[in-house]
């Protein structure tokens, strides 16, 4: 009887902690604070923390809950080290802004980390209080709270392709993942989940030389793959289980991502896969072809590609090498044009044309033609497949969708 009334009282408490701390991101996601608003930030956002972490901690140590959450919290940690020093491998490796020298870490570490806590500490208690469903909901909204204040999103566009990389794709599934890791592990688990993720923003000096949406895209494969692994008692990491199996939750992430570590070893190599866009080498190859090209040496009758005005990548015929006072210039044309191309310097030369698929870039192609730009069409349908793979294989295992 005393046992119950204590846990009653703790409920609610949290439940007056989490309605003042939602009302707090209310007034601060409607821009009402303006002066010294972060540091208001670190106050309540460490509070609220030590708040929710007191009334969990020693509960959750005495159901041995926390110690496979911080495993499962470890193993994730080391899984996006590697990922960042790999890609670091391929593209070079460039100061964060965000921490590039000991007083921006020093600020970090007594503002925004703290700020980020207790947003994950939020999107916990939502786990605890609500239904699974509504926590999803509520949780969404409050991360995206942290990253999307309303004056950005009544000034941008919210959809465009970098906010959906950068920002509401790993947001949405950052709070996916919490709420489950909660619900399995408990909130001090979570709060370690959620330190991982926003100390390698806020106290990473290193990152890979890329732009933030590849970033953003690492945040997302690693939010998927914690999603689908503590989505439930099947496969195992560090003697932990898992719900979801691994066929149907992660595996499918890990081929992805062997898939887009392979494309990148061959990109380092000098082979490049293209979509051919225009009609400019008909009837050789046509719209909607996709070619491979390789490294070797520019040679007439060869079909090269080569990165033209405006950065764009051009698929045209060698009909002329030129050499004259120690350079060289390549002279090319592409079969159905009828002047030839301005010339080329070889060390804009990508490599030459090995072989050719007809047509099965031509579903792409048409949804460029709409949107208007090939980039965001492939990476849409690249997410959709990803995200539809994983909301089918969890509804059909434990209906909670």
């Amino acid at each position: 009887m005393i046992s119950s009334k204590v846990s009653t009282r703790v409920e609610g408490i949290e439940k007056l902690l989490f309605a003042l701390f939602s009302l707090y991101l209310g007034i601060r996601w409607l821009g009402l604070l303006s002066s010294n608003s972060m540091v208001i930030d670190a106050l309540v956002s460490s509070s609220f923390l030590a708040a929710v972490l007191m009334l969990n901690f020693g509960k959750e140590v005495k159901g041995g809950s926390i110690k496979d959450g911080i495993k499962f919290s470890i193993s994730i940690m080391l899984l996006l080290i590697l990922t960042l020093m790999g890609l670091s491998f391929f593209t070079g490796i460039s100061l964060n802004p965000y921490a590039s020298t000991l007083s921006y870490m020093a600020n970090n570490t007594i503002f925004m980390v703290p700020r980020a806590l207790g947003l994950v500490a939020a999107v916990a208690l939502a786990s605890k209080l609500f239904k699974l469903r509504s926590s999803l909901i509520v949780s969404t909204l409050i991360i995206l709270s942290m990253n999307m204040s309303l004056s950005a999103i009544l000034n941008t566009n919210v959809l465009a392709l970098q906010n959906v990389l950068e920002v509401i794709g790993p947001s949405v599934l950052e709070a996916v993942a919490i709420v489950l890791i909660t619900r399995r592990f408990g909130v001090v688990s979570a709060l370690a989940y959620g330190l991982v993720l926003s100390g390698s923003i806020w106290l990473n000096p290193l990152l890979p030389n890329v732009r933030g949406e590849l970033l953003g895209l690492i945040y997302i494969m690693i939010n998927l793959l914690s999603i689908t692994y503590v989505a439930s008692p099947d496969t195992r990491l560090y003697g932990i289980g898992s719900k979801m199996g691994f066929k149907e939750g992660v595996l499918p992430i890990m081929i992805t991502s062997i898939l887009v570590l392979a494309v990148l070893i061959l990109m380092k190599s000098g082979y490049y896969t293209l979509l051919v866009l225009t009609g400019s080498m008909k009837p050789h190859i046509n719209p909607g072809d996709v070619v491979f090209i390789g490294p070797g040496q520019a040679k007439v009758g060869e079909v090269i590609a080569y990165v033209g005005p405006g950065r764009s990548v051009v698929v045209h015929r060698v009909i002329d090498i030129i050499q004259s006072n120690g350079h060289t210039s390549i002279i090319t044309k592409g079969d159905a044009n009828s002047v030839a191309d301005p010339p080329v310097s070889p060390s804009h030369v990508l490599g030459r044309l090995i072989f050719k698929i007809p047509y099965v870039g031509l579903p792409v192609l048409e949804l460029a033609k709409i949107t208007g730009n090939i980039v965001s069409v492939a990476a849409i349908m690249l997410g959709a497949v990803l995200f539809t793979y994983m909301i089918v294989s969890m509804k059909r295992k434990f209906k909670i969708l």
